[in-house]
């Protein structure tokens, strides 16, 4: 009985893994578009502990996954909170911006990567854009009035222009995310109510 409810909320958290990573199930079980591009990933999301049970992933097309190998590219730098410029390169349109350093082998300096979720949730990988735009898809874990600040989650976050970011402090923007608002909503038997995030 209990394993039965287990495997639903597994399965329910994994459906919701997919849709904040920007995936849908179409390309987890079959998608005829596969990479066109020579590129090496670093890290390849097939490998991912963050996928469907015994369901292989397919490649898909841009994203988390290399793109068109002839798309436009955007200089995206980044910089400490003091300004100081840490590193660029130029990152294709359709894909995302930390996927892109990490297979350019640039070592970006943010605190607790070796946990972060790839997947739009965890805030570990959010900078501040000081200059430039973005798309951002999927970004379960960021709320609206972070995004408003100019908060992105680059492993979702494609460049639409040249684009300047700002690393954040330990910590920061998980703390604005779930410290200081995750209670705002209201209270219901079963927990807490978010806010209409």
């Amino acid at each position: 009985k209990n394993f039965g409810m287990h495997l639903s909320i597994f399965t329910a958290m994994s459906y919701l893994t997919c849709l904040c990573c920007g995936f849908s199930p179409r390309i987890l079980t079959g998608n005829s578009r596969a990479i066109k591009s020579n590129l090496q990933m670093k890290y390849d999301i097939r490998n991912s502990p963050n996928s469907w049970p015994n369901v292989p992933l397919e490649p898909g097309f841009g994203g988390v996954w290399p793109g068109d190998p002839n798309a436009k590219t955007f200089k995206v730098t980044i910089c400490d909170k003091s300004g100081k410029e840490v590193s660029s390169i130029d990152v294709p349109e359709d894909r995302y911006i930390y996927f892109a350093f990490e297979d350019a082998d640039v070592d970006i300096p943010m605190v607790n990567r070796k946990r972060m979720c790839r997947n739009g949730c965890c805030t570990t990988c959010a900078m501040k854009v000081l200059d430039g735009e973005t798309k951002i898809e999927g970004a379960l874990g960021l709320l609206k009035d972070l995004k408003a600040e100019g908060w992105v989650l680059t492993c979702c976050s494609l460049p639409k222009s040249d684009l300047t970011l700002q690393l954040q402090d330990e910590d920061e923007v998980y703390l604005k995310q779930f410290g200081e608002s995750f209670e705002g909503g209201g209270v219901e038997w079963g927990g807490v109510l978010p806010e209409e995030d």
